[in-house]
């Protein structure tokens, strides 16, 4: 129920795409998720999913329209986390990819903690997956808000060149970056801020959504066509439910 609350708010301020949860928690979850898929909201309904196959059908079978389908780059990740060799990660992001594209999902590859991932095995990576595997959209992600804006930019940048698709960017705010490394991402040509209302997220959270969007429109003059005015009141029901 407060899931659902929460997505309407979302929609009514014209937010473009709702990453809902992911449906591999729980059957709450997966509840949750087909409700909010059923629900009639204007906004692109989308999910996370690990690289399990299973996480894949889920997704189908809840009803979204977009896979986030994250494995991890960071070489921390890989060599403490999931303790694959690279041929493993490649040839799961390339059989994970292509499968959610056939079951008609689009699908927004994600490798997770990019940051800090080696240069040369993250172009080897992006490569491999959009020439043998499927990505409608790259999603940067600052796992554990590492960055500095000047890095996100050359990131951003060096994806763009790589893969020829359109760039998403994700931060986190340990070091209080996120919103400008959002900010830093837009400017150096990614098209899509994934952020949290009043900045929700593990850890010291997510860049704001009212923060980059208010920036954007204030700041750089970039109407994204959001109801400003209804920000204020779906913070407060944010707040109240969490």
């Amino acid at each position: 129920e407060d899931k659902m609350r929460i997505a309407k708010a979302l929609d009514e301020i014209g937010i473009p795409e709702i990453e809902v949860g992911m449906p591999s928690v729980s059957e709450q979850e997966q509840e949750s998720i087909k409700a909010i898929a059923k629900a009639g909201l204007k906004a692109k309904i989308r999910v996370v999913c690990m690289a399990i196959k299973g996480d894949i059908d889920l997704a189908v079978s809840c009803g979204a329209q977009i896979a986030v389908v994250s494995l991890p780059a960071g070489y921390l990740q890989i060599e403490h986390k999931i303790r694959w060799p690279e041929a493993k990660i490649l040839e799961t992001a390339v059989n994970l990819t292509n499968y959610a594209h056939q079951q008609g999902l689009e699908v927004v590859f994600s490798p997770m903690d990019t940051t800090r991932s080696d240069a040369d095995f993250l172009e080897r990576y992006l490569k491999t997956v959009v020439k043998d595997g499927h990505a409608d959209r790259v999603r940067i992600t600052d796992t554990c808000g590492a960055a500095i804006p000047l890095a996100i930019k050359y990131l951003v940048k060096k994806i763009a060149g790589i893969t020829h698709r359109p760039v998403e960017i994700h931060t986190h705010d340990d070091f209080g970056l996120a919103t400008a490394n959002i900010l830093a991402g837009l400017e150096a040509g990614a098209s899509v801020a994934s952020t949290t209302m009043i900045g929700i997220g593990e850890r010291s959270g997510n860049a704001l959504t009212e923060e980059v969007a208010l920036a954007l429109r204030i700041l750089y003059d970039v109407d994204l066509g959001l109801e400003l005015g209804k920000f204020y009141e779906t913070a407060r029901l944010i707040q109240e439910i969490t």
